[in-house]
């Protein structure tokens, strides 16, 4: 049976490909690991796929910036089809990406047996924004010399060579960029929220945070590390959260930031996708930035109470009062 390939970076891309009208129980899910923080996970997450879970983890230093960067992927390239053989090996109908831009996503795709389709997943924001991804001109062009052909240095996500097709939640709303070649709206599988629930339930068996757990308010800030004035920031959002009751905290994965959270709150840890806690625990309210977790909690569980900080006059604000998020402007946004 032909089978379909789905290339994840991270936990919500995980739950995506698994979700997804498209999924089937023979297809293939790869996580590319960049930052190597994903391994925890990778044992509890592969229980909720048929096929199991291909794991890659690319040891080097991912700042494009530096030459040698460059030629730690080249040498990396030759590694990849030794270490992941079954990948390569298939004929798959599809591939499903939800980041086209790293060059290791681009080799994989190019390397595949045939020319299967790539259809590029919205996961977030990305379509809604004006967001590039920072790439110098200079570094543009050692990719192509360094990686060959099959390097396409793309600045916005689904834009790159390889996409053929693009799921969003809003093509009337997306940037024209994401509106080249065929376009279709995104369609969960009718059971989704049972398959989250049981995958909830196996991962989070066990964990010692969850005897701490009731309903409550789910408050997830932004990087405070990229955030001036991020502690000042934080604590105007928690009087907004604070106003709910019981407030559970969960940071962003990449935060780095010694944090004062006070007695009250709960931290919930940050590698677990928000969008599973909601499935196994009685959360009542989300609060946070206008960000991709607001987008996906909303879309998957549109019962859930989701409150945005944001002025409300951008294109990605429209996406959030189009799903039915309430946007709050009293506090500074974040």
């Amino acid at each position: 049976m032909r089978m379909n390939l789905f290339i994840a970076l991270t936990p919500y891309h995980l739950i995506l490909s698994r979700i997804l009208s498209s999924y089937r129980d023979c297809d293939h899910v790869l996580l590319v690991d960049e930052t190597g923080r994903l391994e925890s996970l990778r044992d509890r997450f592969e229980q909720g796929f048929h096929s199991g879970l291909f794991y890659f983890h690319p040891e080097y230093d991912g700042k494009l910036r530096k030459i040698a960067s460059l030629t730690k992927r080249l040498n990396l390239h030759s590694e990849i089809r030794s270490r992941m053989p079954a990948i390569f090996s298939n004929r798959y109908d599809s591939v499903f990406v939800f980041n086209d831009s790293p060059y290791e996503v681009q080799y994989i795709i190019s390397s595949l047996l045939g020319r299967p389709q790539v259809t590029y997943i919205e996961d977030g924001s990305a379509p809604y924004n004006g967001h590039k991804l920072k790439r110098s001109w200079f570094s543009r062009i050692l990719a192509r010399i360094l990686l060959g052909d099959y390097a396409d240095p793309c600045t916005i996500l689904g834009t790159s060579k390889y996409v053929d097709h693009s799921l969003l939640t809003f093509p009337d709303l997306a940037r024209k960029e994401n509106l080249r070649g065929k376009v279709s709206k995104i369609k969960f599988a009718a059971d989704h929220l049972n398959l989250l629930r049981g995958w909830a339930t196996s991962i989070f068996d066990g964990a010692p945070f969850v005897r701490s757990l009731d309903s409550g308010t789910l408050l997830l800030p932004p990087r405070l590390d990229k955030v001036e004035g991020g502690q000042r920031s934080l604590q105007a959002l928690l009087r907004l959260a604070t106003k709910s009751g019981k407030v559970y905290l969960k940071r962003h994965p990449l935060d780095q930031t010694n944090w004062s959270v006070g007695e009250n709150l709960i931290e919930i840890p940050s590698e677990i996708p928000a969008e599973l806690l909601l499935s196994f625990f009685n959360i009542n309210r989300v609060i946070g930035d206008s960000s991709t977790s607001l987008m996906s909690i909303k879309r998957l569980y549109p019962a859930v109470d989701v409150v945005a900080l944001t002025s409300g006059n951008d294109l990605f604000a429209r996406v959030l009062m189009r799903l039915g998020v309430k946007l709050e402007s009293s506090c500074p946004r974040l």
